[in-house]
């Protein structure tokens, strides 16, 4: 049963009608606007975002930047399945929504990672902004307030890793596991993605104006405090 809401049932439909031809055809979803490449990582933001990952524009820049955390390292994306210990089911929610189940990788968006911790006590707020229900065939949408409206923006389920001791760990948003769970908890991971597609590529989504991100998950105005 489709979920009834206030915000772009049009964009949640779309995800939804796509997930069901892909498990018609039985394929799975790669996102062509933000490819599980470098492109992705690196790019400078909208259509010269590949093109500039290819030449290596902004790799050395960030990697120096992130004091060499990837200097050396292959970065390979990978299903959720995949990611961590590959024993755990990977879930979108796991018992209840808290900021705790926020980590922050080696991406400079501590500002939209406190946007979202804001509005993690807002459980059924967090659950209608992802759009879920085919995650099996590797497709999901993320609601944001943008431009004056609600929008889906639709990824794949794919996560830029490294390997560290055998385990692939994500780069950037770590799953939450709850102490004694068998499931790791993904919905940060999703958010943080979908969030860096609008700039065209993670880097691209590293620490702009901190009074940006607040209205972008809540449709609300934010304000500034001063000191």
């Amino acid at each position: 049963m489709r979920r009834q809401t206030k915000r772009d049932m049009a964009g949640e439909n779309r995800v939804l009608d796509m997930g069901e031809e892909l498990r018609t055809s039985g394929g799975t979803f790669e996102d062509p606007d933000f490819p599980p490449d470098d492109s992705s990582l690196f790019g400078a933001g909208g259509r010269s975002s590949r093109q500039a990952a290819q030449r290596g524009l902004g790799q050395e820049e960030w990697r120096r930047d992130k004091k060499a955390f990837l200097a050396g390292k292959k970065v390979v994306w990978q299903p959720p399945s995949k990611i961590m210990d590959v024993d755990m089911t990977p879930v979108m929610f796991s018992g209840g929504i808290e900021a705790d189940d926020i980590k922050q990788g080696e991406l400079g968006n501590c500002y939209f990672l406190a946007a979202m911790g804001a509005i993690a006590s807002h459980q059924k707020l967090v659950e209608d902004l992802i759009v879920e229900e085919s995650l099996d065939v590797g497709i999901l949408g993320v609601k944001f307030f943008v431009n004056g409206r609600w929008t889906t923006v639709i990824i794949d389920h794919m996560l830029p890793c490294v390997e560290i001791n055998g385990l692939w760990q994500p780069i950037f948003c770590k799953p939450h596991i709850e102490a004694g769970s068998d499931e790791k908890e993904l919905w940060c991971c999703y958010m943080e993605k979908a969030f860096a597609k609008l700039f065209g590529s993670c880097k691209s989504s590293s620490a702009p104006f901190p009074r940006f991100p607040s209205p972008i998950p809540t449709g609300r105005h934010s304000s500034v405090w001063g000191s």
